[in-house]
């Protein structure tokens, strides 16, 4: 191995790492709910993002389909944009992930009902109570 070709596998290997943790951070999950949603034990993930462990295709793989990321890009140089969720809703995510489809496909029915059935008003005072701002959303025309 030459010496260009040593430091681009640290390059890589840095990227890989920031890379993990920055989209674990975005996701909200912990390091145990990463190794939960991957198969793979804290211990491998702690090492992974502080640079003492260098992850085989096979866990990057599972790391990726935990993230909900190809693994091309947990190793391009380029920035990931996911989706701008707001924190509370990637909390309701993250809680409903834990459950089988079932469950989510119930909550799914729950949220639109009582999104439905609720006047713009009640939305709007449920937000204050909450301390949030909540904008009435433009009526469609028909």
């Amino acid at each position: 191995m030459g010496p260009h070709e040593k430091n681009t596998q640290i390059g890589i290997v840095e990227i890989i790492r920031q890379r993990i943790r920055r989209l674990r951070l975005q996701r909200q999950f912990t390091q145990e709910d990463l190794c939960e949603r991957a198969g793979i034990s804290v211990d491998a993930v702690s090492r992974i993002e502080n640079g003492s462990r260098v992850p085989t295709l096979d866990t990057l793989e599972k790391i990726a389909a935990a993230l909900g990321v190809r693994i091309v890009d947990l190793v391009t140089t380029t920035e990931v944009r996911g989706p701008q969720i707001a924190p509370s809703i990637q909390s309701i995510v993250n809680l409903l992930e834990r459950y089988p489809a079932e469950v989510h496909k119930t909550a799914e029915k729950v949220i639109k009902a009582m999104v439905k059935g609720l006047p713009a008003g009640e939305v709007a005072r449920a937000a204050a109570e909450d301390g949030e701002e909540y904008r009435t959303p433009p009526r469609k025309r028909r």
